[in-house]
């Protein structure tokens, strides 16, 4: 990076649909000595307020991590500053992932006298990271109920990549490489057969015949006609993906056909209700700021460029500092994706091993709680355990269940509970099954189908199928073919009633004849039912998550804080993410500069003493952006919807 800090503030002339001028910015260098630090004024902490994130990294600096460092300075709102001395406890509701990973970030901030409780109703932690081994004739399979790869390039990836070097985990890797076939080959189901998704590495002769003769790519001329279509009026807050989509290239073609493919292999959503705020924010603000997502394509390639976020453009720049040189970093470098040898309930069981090594972190399985509910007189929060044993007080309690579930455990009445209970979740069966036979399906990681492809063609209301054999090898010790089927998602919204374990394997056998004609009978079946198990972000999510932060100050003092997949991403690499943020956020620190001989300042972290008030949910509808030149020298950061 260059030796020198940016100044980063919003542009004196506003940025043109077509230009975006250097000239025009007020950005420019701190001068000073062995500076390395990045500057944001103005909106970001309040008027006339700065704050300063370091690029660099110091291993020896208590909390002054990768994923401290990730949104610690990100938040939109000054918050109330408990005054009171010590941590008191806290209360972290959920034993998944992102129970987890926010007690593991906790306890790694605060002194040992902070107490943390963990609070899982069921008997085992992980929630929907479930890895679930099978024994077969001559050996034995791993059977994912829950996610299975993580991709380790993306901001959020590179956190958790960080967390499994710090648990000591990187020997159980199992590594995809982008040149695999696995990575390369990725197909949708169109309209009766599978078609080869064009992706890197491909022959260009080979993806322009793919474009010019498959159905599916029909009508995607009209993308071209995009840079001229008018961005949408400033009074649009949002509007559903298949909207945005159909509204920039001026057909529902690729939305339906592809998008919604993509869409039903993440969220198991529908296309026409899901948010483009939420789940394309890069996209909705490159329509405003440019005019055109083509437009913003070609600028971005002519000067290599990339815009960001800013809570990750801070990862990005110190992604590479961090992970330099490191065994991990060796290892995944060229890496699409990866996963672990016992599958991804290896992490999972690694941070609730490192957790129960705290001596501070206590974690009680198989405690419901019945209900949560703010002191004002004392000003702590009570919660109440479906086991009836008293529970005393708590100075902060963090919520990583369901946005819907936390609702019905609260008293409050007005929006603070509708903002809540607002974000639906789906229902997918996930069938696992394992077929002696080897090579019954093509190379490649999988397929998606789209929702052009109604019940008539698609009766078990797939949503599309792994190639595990290929996405995953290594897992197992026997041969043959591992395949995963997902069924339901939004097709199941008003179904009363879920298929039993019998009649899943049943629809998932007669999918995998229909499209990849297997006929035999597989070794090893697993049905799994997840109910409620992915958050729709649908229309207006982040308005009502706007409200909802509003709410939870306004009834719980900023002692009860939200993080999970409710939220702000529904992925693994999210969860952690904001699970890292959250708590980086919540502890009151002392953020001085330190410099070494010969080095740039340091941040060291430092507790004061007390948390902040905080809901988790204060940067909910921010929108700030930084453009990056690929040298990791920020260059710009723009402002607005």
């Amino acid at each position: 990076m260059s030796s020198r800090a940016l100044h980063i503030c919003r542009p004196v002339i506003p940025l043109t649909r077509t230009r975006l001028s250097r000239a025009g910015n007020s950005c420019h260098g701190i001068q000073g000595r062995n500076r390395h630090l990045i500057e944001i004024n103005g909106g970001l902490r309040g008027r006339g307020s700065r704050t300063y994130i370091h690029s660099g990294q110091d291993d020896d600096a208590r909390g002054s991590s990768l994923a401290a460092t990730a949104t610690s300075t990100l938040s939109t709102t000054e918050v109330p500053i408990d005054n009171k001395p010590g941590y008191d406890r806290i209360a972290v509701l959920g034993g998944g992932i992102s129970g987890l990973a926010t007690a593991y970030y906790l306890a790694k901030l605060l002194p040992p006298e902070a107490k943390i409780d963990i609070y899982e109703a069921s008997d085992r932690l992980g929630g929907w990271v479930d890895s679930k081994k099978i024994q077969v004739p001559g050996g034995e399979v791993v059977f994912e109920h829950g996610p299975r790869t993580l991709r380790p390039h993306t901001p959020a990836g590179t956190i958790v990549v960080e967390l499994v070097r710090e648990l000591g985990i990187e020997d159980e890797l199992l590594v995809v490489t982008k040149d695999s076939e696995s990575a390369r080959n990725r197909f949708i189901y169109y309209p009766d057969r599978l078609v080869k998704m064009p992706g890197p590495g491909q022959d260009f002769y080979d993806v322009a015949w793919t474009v010019l003769t498959e159905d599916v790519f029909t009508q995607f001329w009209q993308a071209f006609g995009e840079p001229w279509r008018r961005p949408r009026d400033n009074s649009v807050e949002d509007e559903s993906v298949g909207s945005f989509l159909a509204r920039r290239f001026g057909t529902s073609h690729i939305g339906d056909n592809i998008v919604s493919a993509v869409l039903h292999g993440i969220y198991a959503g529908d296309i026409n209700k899901l948010s483009a705020k939420s789940l394309l924010p890069l996209q909705w603000h490159e329509e405003m700021r440019f005019g055109s997502l083509i437009r913003a394509a070609a600028f971005k390639a002519s000067r290599n460029l990339k815009i960001m976020q800013v809570r990750d453009a801070v990862v990005d720049l110190t992604a590479k500092k961090q992970l330099a040189g490191t065994p991990i970093q060796e290892t995944l470098e060229n890496a699409s994706v990866y996963t672990f040898k016992n599958g991804m309930e290896t992490l999972t069981k690694a941070l609730a091993s490192r957790l129960r090594s705290m001596k501070n972190v206590q974690i009680k399985t198989g405690h419901p709680i019945n209900s949560v509910k703010y002191m004002a007189e004392t000003d702590r929060i009570k919660i109440s355990s479906g086991k009836n044993l008293p529970i005393k007080p708590y100075a902060q309690v963090i919520s990583t269940i369901s946005s819907r579930a936390l609702a019905g455990l609260t008293d409050v009445p007005g929006q603070f509970a509708t903002s809540l209970q607002a974000v639906p979740s789906v229902t997918v069966m996930v069938v696992n099954l394992f077929y002696k036979q080897e090579g019954l399906a093509p190379n490649g990681f999988g397929y998606l189908i789209p929702r052009s492809i109604g019940f008539d063609k698609n009766p078990e209301c797939a949503l599309g199928v792994v190639f595990d054999s290929d996405s995953t090898q290594g897992q197992d010790t026997v041969s043959g073919t591992k395949l995963t089927v997902m069924l339901g998602g939004h097709w199941w919204d008003s179904f009363d009633t879920y298929p039993t374990t019998e009649e899943g394997e049943k629809m998932a056998r007669r999918v995998l004849e229909r499209h990849l004609n297997i006929t035999e009978s597989p070794l090893a079946v697993d049905v799994s039912l997840h109910k409620d198990c992915i958050p729709q972000y649908t229309v207006g999510h982040s308005q009502r998550m706007q409200r909802a932060n509003t709410d939870l100050h306004r009834a719980f003092g900023g002692r009860l804080a939200v993080t999970g997949n409710s939220y702000n991403g529904v992925g693994l690499n999210d969860c952690v993410r904001n699970a890292a943020g959250l708590a980086s956020q919540m502890v009151l620190l002392d953020a001085r500069l330190e410099t070494k001989p010969s080095a740039t300042p340091i941040p060291t972290s430092r507790p004061l003493g007390g948390l902040k008030r905080v809901t988790g949910l204060e940067n909910s509808g921010s929108d700030f952006w930084m453009v990056l030149e690929r040298e990791n020298e920020i260059e710009y950061i723009p402002s607005g919807k």
